[in-house]
């Protein structure tokens, strides 16, 4: 949007101070007698100054009054409360956009935040029927060359790589990778799986050092926290790709939309597809290359964040 001309204020809710013990006591203190009562802890959260949701609209609310913008876009897992978005009204936005770019199985339902906005997208078209009127689908994937792209001279490491955090159905699907040369990095505690305890290299890597790690990868696999048969592809699908690696991602419907399985990309739906898929391909390296330039070319096809932006702003 800023490549677009127009003066653009980002603000990142996503990390807080962490509260201390004594405060954890007191929110105890106050939280345990509501619930006791009937009440719920989210009546009380937003009224404690060391609670992130507190944080988090404070921190809305001080920068639109600030910079009163024309235009509030939320792209966030944060879901705002009503009385914060009419506040934000109030401050001087004229239009309120959300973007839920979560998974159709978040607790947080697009269908039941989208009415507090005048125009609502999600990147998955997983939605209740009467919904459909107001919600548009506008998948978060872009391409990316300021971060992701191939790096000259790079060796191509004999290694599977995986990025993300730890979730039951990504366990289930990297145990059936043991016996391979498996690299994990992500937060959830990966390093307290047996099986995989060994694969785990850190908890977050960013930046340059990921768009690193993925070109020495053989092989990136991409798993969805949630059942790939409802949709919703993450931003990985397109970053590796554009880094002329070869990505092992989910088998989705959606994914038709971008890639060409098993022609510029490799999908699976099953742990033991993705282990004889990895094994085959760690084999093959020729096979490999070949699809990984494919969906290079295929990437630099996508849209831009330009793209999305301008039709954001239609």
């Amino acid at each position: 949007m800023a490549g677009l001309g127009h003066d653009v204020r980002r603000l990142d809710v996503s990390f807080q101070d962490r509260p201390t013990h004594c405060q954890k006591v007191m929110e105890r203190s106050l939280t345990v007698p509501l619930r006791l009562l009937g009440g719920r802890k989210s009546w009380i959260k937003p009224h404690l100054p060391w609670a992130a949701v507190y944080q988090q609209e404070r921190a809305l609310l001080d920068a639109v009054q600030e910079t009163r913008p024309d235009v509030l876009l939320v792209m966030s897992y944060v879901r705002y409360r009503p009385q914060v978005l009419a506040r934000c009204r109030k401050l001087g936005v004229k239009r309120l956009v959300g973007w839920f770019i979560e998974g159709p199985e978040h607790d947080f339902r697009a269908e039941s935040e989208a009415p507090l906005y005048d125009r609502y997208f999600c990147i998955h078209r997983h939605l209740a029927p009467d919904s459909l009127a107001r919600i548009s689908w506008l998948p978060t994937l872009l391409l990316d060359t300021r971060h992701f792209f191939p790096l000259p001279g790079v060796v191509k490491r004999n290694k599977v790589v995986f990025v993300g955090g730890k979730t039951a159905r990504r366990v289930r699907f990297l145990s059936a990778l043991i016996d391979l040369p498996l690299e994990i990095w992500g937060p959830g505690g990966w390093g307290d799986v047996p099986e995989l305890a060994g694969a785990f290299r850190g908890e977050f890597i960013w930046g340059e050092r990921l768009n690193q790690l993925y070109n020495e990868a053989a092989l990136v696999v991409n798993l969805s926290t949630w059942e790939p048969s409802l949709g919703g592809l993450t931003q990985r699908v397109m970053d590796v790709p554009a880094t002329g690696t070869l990505l092992m991602t989910d088998a989705c419907e959606d994914l038709l939309d971008f890639f060409k399985p098993g022609v510029e990309v490799i999908t699976f739906s099953s742990p033991q597809e993705l282990a004889d898929q990895c094994r085959y391909f760690l084999a093959h390296p020729g096979a490999r290359d070949a699809i990984a330039r494919a969906g290079l070319r295929r990437a630099h096809r996508g849209a831009t964040g330009l793209d999305i932006a301008r039709q954001l702003l239609s």
